[in-house]
């Protein structure tokens, strides 16, 4: 984990600007889970302050999330309304889970920190037979057309994140949700891969609070 993450400053910047996974994504998630299993327990791991989590809550009957940073699950703790969501200190690759106890374990935008051989085991450990682990993504945002230098534009974006003055936040690891997880290695045979894309119409300034939480 960068250690950005573990800061109470960045906590609050990640509960403001982080956006929730879409609600398409999330129902094809279910519906995924309930062909195979029942929706008792969701764990939601790499959690930060809580986005991914309580999109869980009204499909299961219980969601625990763990984050490494004790910082991020004080400000999840602190904005929890929800009744059968709780958060908690824990790292992706030692989960307090009862073995085979888990329908679903989740890890949204956070795969690239894990160890993830070690993510892997205690996530197929925890996970009930048959069980569901998933790992949703997006790319760094772009902008939809808007001129006709659109490319010089998204290409001065990608630069100044990736060769400019961002590379001081903008970690390499990034590339591996860039690239929405393309090449790394799942250790499961029976897995689909969902594109699921929601378009939002934001300014500039919208753009840059997404990216903001980001960069660590």
């Amino acid at each position: 984990m960068s250690h950005v993450y573990k800061t109470k400053a960045h906590a609050g910047i990640y509960a403001k600007f982080r956006p929730s996974p879409p609600p398409a994504l999330i129902e094809q998630i279910v519906n995924f889970v309930k062909e195979k299993a029942s929706l008792r327990l969701a764990v939601d791991v790499g959690c930060g302050s809580g986005q991914s989590s309580g999109v869980l809550a009204p499909h299961f009957s219980l969601v625990h999330a763990y984050d490494l940073s004790e910082a991020q699950i004080a400000v999840a703790k602190a904005n929890n309304r929800i009744t059968n969501l709780t958060f908690s200190v824990a790292g992706a690759e030692c989960l307090p889970e009862a073995d085979s106890s888990v329908q679903l374990v989740t890890a949204s935008q956070c795969l690239l920190w894990f160890d993830r051989d070690k993510f892997y085991a205690e996530g197929g450990k925890g996970a009930s037979v048959p069980g569901t682990v998933s790992s949703p993504s997006t790319p760094t945002p772009r902008r939809a057309p808007v001129a006709e230098d659109q490319a010089r534009l998204d290409k001065r974006l990608h630069d100044l994140l990736n060769t400019g003055a961002g590379t001081k936040y903008w970690s390499e690891k990034r590339t591996v949700t860039d690239n929405l997880y393309e090449g790394v290695p799942l250790p499961w045979e029976d897995r689909v891969r969902v594109n699921c894309i929601e378009d939002r119409k934001v300014q500039t300034r919208g753009l840059l609070r997404q990216l903001h939480p980001q960069l660590g």
